[in-house]
């Protein structure tokens, strides 16, 4: 279930496997986590080979081996036998998305990034991931989902007849990256010690986002709120609702 209180490129490494009354001595738990570490860079090079893809997964995610959701990760570092990283439970979260797109502008290589719903059988969840996801995607970036832990209502084959049409209707490629408002800045480092610092220490109002697509398909999220629309190029407008039950694609 990924590497949540289980890492084994951590300081701590994979302290979850003891589960001893007695407790683990230090040999015995970094003999372990070599193990581990073995067993995965054994798995990417001899097992699924020079064209076989390794995605690692946590919760939160991205996973980036070394620093988990910090800015010192680095992937590209021949530490890390990581192709790629399952966001579980991401939805389209924008910030975990942005971490992926910033290490691959770098230009050093290509890191893969999944991210995953639950669940297909949730259709406002579903919906709502859907558009958050077009707004940050960029390349190397996948959307999947599960379904219902009570495996009900056919898993991630939903027969929802708008979810199904959300990925068959018309998109091309993005015409650039998102448009956000003033809401939408975030607030510098020193806003944790001095709220008066800067004015963008106090949201500017809603956090709203934007996207076009090649085919004319638009893409609205307000963070703020949770609404979300998307105007595909079909003429279908496909809306969740926000937290006070507004139409999405509702003029405002």
């Amino acid at each position: 279930d990924g590497f949540q209180g289980c890492d084994p490129f951590s300081a701590g490494g994979c302290s979850r496997v003891c589960t001893s009354k007695a407790g683990c001595n230090a040999s015995t738990l970094q003999a372990w986590n070599a193990g581990l570490r073995a067993a995965m860079w054994r798995l990417k090079k001899e097992i699924l080979g020079e064209n076989g893809t390794l995605i690692c997964n946590s919760t939160p995610g991205p996973y980036f081996c070394d620093v988990k959701n910090g800015s010192n990760y680095d992937p590209f570092d021949g530490n890390c036998p990581c192709d790629g990283t399952n966001d579980e439970r991401g939805g389209g979260n924008f910030d975990h998305m942005q971490m992926v797109n910033t290490v691959n502008a770098e230009g050093r290589g290509n890191f893969l990034l999944l991210t995953h719903t639950p669940h297909a059988n949730d259709k406002d969840t579903m919906l709502r991931s859907i558009a958050q996801w077009l707004i940050a995607t960029d390349e190397y970036q996948y959307l999947g989902t599960g379904f219902g832990y009570e495996c009900a209502g056919q898993g991630w084959l939903t027969s929802d007849p708008t979810i199904n049409a959300s990925f068959h209707a018309p998109l091309g490629p993005p015409l650039g990256p998102p448009t956000g408002t003033d809401g939408c800045e975030v607030a510098p480092p020193c806003c944790h010690k001095n709220s008066m610092c800067s004015p963008t220490c106090t949201p500017q109002g809603p956090c709203v986002r934007t996207r076009s697509f090649g085919t004319g398909t638009r893409v609205m999220v307000n963070y703020s709120s949770g609404a979300t629309c998307v105007r595909w190029s079909n003429g279908l407008n496909v809306s969740t609702a926000g937290r006070d039950k507004e139409d999405g694609c509702a003029p405002q």
